[in-house]
């Protein structure tokens, strides 16, 4: 099947397609056993045990850096040939690097080579793992490229018992999360099971029984990967891009399942097979990213009587817009019917204030001018939008609350805009803009099964949500990687921005992550879990020296803006707790730990959810304590010395002295509220955090009519840049007035649509 099923028109929107050709029968690669452990080399045909390698036998141990740390590998080998592979440790996610960190050392030892395919969904995995095996060759005194890499499967004689088989593992969150909640998820949350029916050395059939993920995160892996496990004889199969936990939780439940059926795991790893297909698709107006702003680019494009193409690199359209809640807008007629007073000029002249005359003033006020527009649009097409709350905060006083989910986006394109002239490619990244004549004529693109499309248009609107998911980016702009991706970023690689520079667009001069308050930490999941709201209640926080360095009521005052800007000084920060802190947050939550004069000063976006109890807290610590992301003491002494800290001197006189600024109930050093200066004593706790990050903002300059500008200053012709992937509208910190994100991500969608459609009737 060519990659082109996976574009659909309206009477197979989101319907899924399945992925690749049809792989190579059962049996293409070498025998192993299915432990991890590998295999041993008296399953290794004679024909690949040549002694080219010529190791020292003997066992070595070597590490490979993974996602979330070092994967630590014993390799066991001979002279010739790789014998056994051990993990012995890592630090990878559970679930997501289940069947890598299993599997793929079956496939080395079978292949005799360590130039395999990564996991889909579990790449860096994959590569610390082969890096790891790799390092461990080269001790023993080998060359990966010379190990005698098998030419020739040997078909896996499987034995399986035939019938059906159950097993479970987890997709999005832990089942005591209660984030996924806030998106569609079951209130309780259970693990996915899959039934696996099998003959004797076939898998016969998949399906999911049970999986209370995210709706539009689940469907179109239940639609497709069950399907495609079946085809091609594999649980390496393709993961759905932008549902990856959810594709890794089915694909790892139906590998325990044949295990438990008395399966050889070797004979199921085949990789996803590539295809060399090609095709060219014509239109007005080519639409790379199928989030807010694309979708509303769509939109706009189809009502003015364009044909577009839309290309997203994910299983799904809506991009992040699922997690969006509102709008800030001014003047829609929802707020006026409301009886807001609000004006645009308010909007415009607020965001200015606060991003300290950074941003582009011009930009910013068409942003605001057409922000009510934006919502009257929406609530045209059927969005449900609510408006701004009487009495609202001045940070609240322009947000439409439009409710959180996939739902809105799939009435958009059911109702309005497949109905158009429209086309759309799910799982197919844009790789590059084709110029002449210095304007745009075409878009390049590649999809999953290897498989490549060249759209030939008249102009072009990028907006792939920005480079959260690329950490060379990361590295680049924001100058470290030291971020948490909460999940939302993989997909948003920067390829829009990486495309628009290669073709001559200017970058903007504000380059920034768009961070946010929650807990988090690289090793451990603090977001799937309850752990994560010890932010915002402001305890004592000290840097890596030890040093404290923030007032931290901004955690609760100002967390996205200040709050966040703070953290990101030092990278990585520790959270102070002590025994009787952590015992009032298990039975009373943050909200309940501080009395009730704290309340008017708490963001009233956390409220709600620091009211809840953290009853996880305690089995969350010791999970970080296991992994070396927590650790606890009787004394701030044994705590520092725990910790690691430089010198631990510095740590005891920084605690030594909050506590005397407590019982002065004056925070001399920070001007912390009162309210929040409580002291410590007991059994002490520090937890290591990092900022999480939900994508990146700013990136190709653009003028106020979205075109891309070029190093003079000059629109690119029919080159457009809208939501996070433009530079100009952001200024950091983060704006304090909600929404602020998807009221740019929405407006500048529609305002790209309009002004490309105006352009192409002029080429």
């Amino acid at each position: 099947m060519g990659a082109f099923d996976r574009g659909f028109s309206r009477r197979t929107f989101l319907k899924g397609a399945l992925g690749g050709a049809a792989a190579a029968a059962v049996g293409t690669v070498a025998v192993g056993a299915p432990s991890l452990t590998g295999c041993s080399s008296e399953d290794v045909p004679s024909t690949t045990a040549a002694a080219a390698a010529k190791m020292t036998p003997g066992t070595y141990e070597a590490t490979g850096q993974g996602k979330h740390g070092a994967i630590t590998v014993a390799v066991t080998v001979s002279e010739g040939a790789i014998d056994s592979i051990e993990v012995k440790d890592h630090s990878e996610s559970p679930v997501m690097s289940e069947n890598a960190l299993e599997i793929l050392p079956l496939k080395i030892v079978a292949m005799q080579s360590t130039d395999i395919d990564a996991v889909s969904g579990a790449t860096l995995t994959s590569m610390g793992l082969i890096s790891a095996v790799n390092a461990a060759v080269e001790q023993a005194g080998g060359r990966p490229s010379d190990l005698a890499a098998s030419e020739e499967g040997i078909a896996v004689a499987q034995s399986m018992k035939p019938g059906t088989y159950s097993a479970q593992a987890m997709g999005c969150w832990t089942p005591n999360s209660i984030e996924g909640t806030r998106f569609g998820a079951a209130e309780v949350l259970e693990p996915v099971q899959v039934d696996v029916t099998v003959s004797e050395d076939r898998i016969e059939k998949v399906e999911v029984v049970t999986c209370t993920d995210v709706p539009h995160f689940k469907n179109p892996c239940i639609e497709r990967i069950p399907a495609a496990i079946v085809e091609q004889q594999s649980v390496l199969v393709d993961a759905v891009t932008g549902a990856t936990c959810t594709s890794a939780a089915i694909l790892r439940a139906t590998a325990l399942a044949l295990k438990e059926a008395g399966a050889d795991l070797t004979g199921f790893s085949a990789s996803p097979v590539r295809v060399t297909d090609s095709k060219t698709l014509s239109c007005d107006i080519c639409i790379v990213g199928g989030g807010c702003s694309g979708t509303m680019a769509a939109l706009a494009a189809v009502e003015a009587g364009k044909s577009i193409v839309i290309l997203d690199k994910a299983g799904r359209i809506g991009g992040k817009g699922f997690c969006s809640s509102g709008i800030s807008a001014a003047e829609s007629q929802v707020a006026k019917d409301a009886g807001s007073t609000a004006t645009a000029d308010d909007l415009y002249k607020s965001l200015f204030e606060q991003s300290g005359g950074r941003a582009n003033a011009l930009l910013l006020k068409t942003i605001a001018n057409a922000s009510g527009e934006t919502v009257d649009t929406l609530v045209a097409h059927g969005f449900k939008v609510d408006p701004p709350k009487a009495n609202a905060k001045w940070d609240e006083a322009y947000m439409c609350a439009t409710g959180k989910g996939q739902e809105k986006f799939d009435v958009l394109y059911n109702d309005y805009i497949l109905k158009g002239d429209a086309e759309v490619l799910l799982e197919t990244r844009a790789t590059d803009l084709v110029l002449e004549g210095g304007r745009v004529v075409g878009v390049n693109a590649q999809c999953q099964d290897g498989s490549t499309v060249h759209v030939d248009c008249k102009a072009a609107i990028v907006g792939t949500g920005g480079f959260g998911g690329n950490t060379a980016l990361l590295d680049r702009f924001c100058h470290t990687t030291n971020f948490y991706d909460r999940g939302l970023t993989t997909t948003c690689s920067g390829d829009g921005i990486v495309m628009c520079e290669n073709a001559g667009a200017q970058l903007g001069p504000e380059i920034m992550p768009h961070m946010q308050e929650y807990g988090a930490n690289q090793v451990c999941n603090f977001t799937a879990n309850l752990i994560k709201y010890i932010t915002y209640a402001g305890f004592l926080q000290v840097n890596p020296q030890g040093k404290r360095f923030v007032d931290e009521s901004f955690a609760i005052s100002d967390p996205m803006g200040y709050g966040c800007a703070a953290l990101r000084v030092h990278g990585y920060y520790y959270i102070i707790l002590d025994q009787s802190i952590v015992d009032e947050l298990i039975e009373k939550g943050v909200g309940g730990y501080y009395n009730d004069e704290i309340d008017s000063y708490f963001d009233t976006a956390v409220v709600g959810r620091a009211l809840v109890p953290l009853t996880t807290l305690e089995t969350d610590l010791a999970d970080a304590m296991e992994k070396g992301q927590a650790w606890k003491a009787d004394s701030p002494e044994a705590l520092a010395k725990a910790v690691g800290f430089a010198d631990p001197q510095v740590f005891v006189q920084e605690y030594n002295r909050y506590n005397e600024l407590c019982a002065k109930g004056v925070d001399e050093d920070f001007g912390k509220m009162p309210q929040m200066m409580n002291g410590y004593s007991g059994t002490l706790y520090a937890v290591r955090m990092a900022i999480p990050i939900m994508g990146t903002l700013g990136g190709v300059k653009v003028n106020e009519r979205l075109e891309a500008l070029d190093v003079n200053e000059s629109p690119i012709p029919g080159l457009y840049v809208s939501g996070q992937e433009g530079s100009g509208f952001y200024s950091y910190p983060y704006y304090a007035t909600k929404c602020s994100t998807s009221t740019y991500a929405y407006t500048s969608g529609r305002l790209a649509g309009l002004n490309a459609a105006a352009y192409v009737e002029t080429v």
